[in-house]
């Protein structure tokens, strides 16, 4: 469903947008009636050309599956990786879950189906019941929420992609205990207003050192944020011992590629 491009130059600098929603987004969908005509036009016309995408949904990878079916309208792309994100149960001063991503290997020809499979095991527990990160225990958990019976399945949905939010301490669990995702996942946290850096007060340090250590890389466009996370300078001096080894800081679009003349 992906294909791998093999390059023989040796290192070069290239676009990637690691956390690009789709026409197909969940939750604040802005997108226009000919929404994919323009979703693909305003990707080809990027300046710099992405050469790789992360396509971004909440809870599942439904906006992964509906680029790769228009893969060959993006002239550029050669890259295109499936990015979950979800939210924390864990909010910051302003009151913000903490946004996490889940970025996957689409390398095996099943990941499609392991990574659904995957995420049935992450559990978001509401008055007494269960709901896995699946589109029919979301509307059930939409409507169960909201007391509505007669609720539609769509409003349901994303009802329950707002709601669900997991304990941190249950994403590492379900993440170390699968062989197969600590092998083709990597998580990346937030590190903006919608992450991390709102847990400086109120006794969570501990809590958002933890956090940290335990993802991969960060999302941030702010310079200090990737001087510290790539441990230069004074960041340097403790970042090892408490974070065990720098993390990549990457600069993402959200919504869709804008006409820049610099890359991200």
């Amino acid at each position: 469903m992906s294909t791998r491009a093999t390059w023989s130059a040796g290192s070069r600098w290239r676009r990637w947008d690691p956390h690009i929603h789709s026409p197909v987004t969940t939750l604040n969908n802005q997108f226009g009636p000919d929404a994919w005509d323009e979703y693909c036009r305003r990707i080809n016309e990027a300046a710099p050309p992405a050469a790789a995408l992360g396509v971004t949904e909440y809870c599942s990878i439904e906006g992964y599956k509906a680029v790769i079916q228009r893969r060959d309208l993006l002239r550029h792309v050669e890259f295109i990786f499936p990015n979950v994100e979800l939210r924390l149960a864990t909010a910051n001063k302003a009151g913000a879950a903490i946004n996490v991503h889940l970025l996957f290997d689409p390398s095996e020809s099943s990941h499609v189906e392991t990574i659904e499979s995957a995420l049935t095991h992450l559990v978001f527990q509401y008055d007494g019941g269960k709901y896995g990160c699946t589109r029919r225990d979301l509307v059930k958990l939409g409507r169960d929420y909201d007391g509505t019976a007669n609720l539609s399945d769509d409003a349901a949905y994303e009802a329950g992609v707002n709601q669900f939010k997991v304990p941190f301490e249950a994403l590492r669990d379900w993440y170390e205990s699968d062989q197969w995702l600590r092998d083709h996942c990597l998580i990346a946290l937030a590190a903006g207003k919608d992450g991390t850096s709102g847990l400086k007060e109120g006794g969570l340090q501990a809590l958002r050192e933890d956090m940290e250590r335990f993802a991969h890389a960060m999302f941030s466009s702010n310079a200090k944020d990737r001087d510290f996370w790539l441990a230069r300078g004074a960041a340097a001096t403790d970042h090892e011992q408490r974070y065990g080894w720098p993390k990549a800081c990457l600069h993402q679009g959200d919504r869709i590629l804008t006409r820049t003349t610099s890359g991200t």
